[in-house]
């Protein structure tokens, strides 16, 4: 997708969503991003209920019409000020930027090209973000034995595996999952290079 002249110029930020329900409509309600030493995290107040199953895993609730972290009221935007903020972050970051996500092509990106989409910012957006890399088929292709012995992807158990330490109680908060995520591509066992992962990449429009 890049060719070799200007993937110096390239930066992949790591990224999570996290949204009100699992299945069918639903609405991002936080994003995740890490990039070097530089990091984002923004909270969304969704106009929809959550699927408990969900609530359950992330404590995050709408309750008075406000979003709630574990019961307690926090700050939340909206759809329209976090993507304006994700995207200040980006152009912040580098000046083109491929956004990485474990098992992307099935969640974050086709829900953060919609938010971009819903709120009128898609040119914005599509300016600094020129590519998406799905890290669950690139592990899977570079942990060849692990699928072999039919070892779970998820970022749990790869978290579990590969870090020297990893608190579960952090799972399913976005800037958290972003972090451990390149934490793993990163780790000694596996440290996957910037060609390697730009090899995956596939242009943006693919999910807008």
């Amino acid at each position: 997708m890049f060719s070799s002249v200007n993937r110096g110029n390239i930066t992949i930020v790591f990224f999570d969503v996290e949204t009100t329900g699992s299945q069918g409509e639903n609405q991002i309600v936080e994003i995740g991003a890490t990039s070097g030493n530089k990091s984002f995290k923004v909270y969304i107040k969704p106009t929809c209920e959550f699927d408990l199953y969900v609530s359950n895993m992330t404590g995050l609730t709408l309750k008075d019409d406000k979003l709630h972290l574990n019961s307690v009221a926090i700050d939340a935007k909206s759809p329209a000020n976090a993507i304006r903020e994700f995207i200040t972050f980006l152009q912040s970051v580098g000046s083109k930027v491929v956004l990485a996500a474990h098992g992307g092509s099935a969640l974050d990106f086709p829900k953060i090209s919609k938010l971009a989409k819903d709120c009128n910012m898609m040119k914005e957006f599509s300016s600094v973000v020129c590519g998406f890399i799905d890290t669950l088929p690139l592990l899977k292709s570079a942990l060849k034995d692990r699928v072999t012995q039919g070892k779970k992807f998820t970022l749990e158990d790869l978290a579990e595996d590969y870090l020297d330490y990893y608190d579960k109680k952090g799972a399913h908060d976005a800037l958290n999952d972003a972090t451990v995520l390149g934490k793993i591509i990163l780790c000694n066992e596996i440290n996957l290079k910037k060609d390697e992962m730009l090899n995956s990449a596939v242009p943006i429009n693919k999910f807008s």
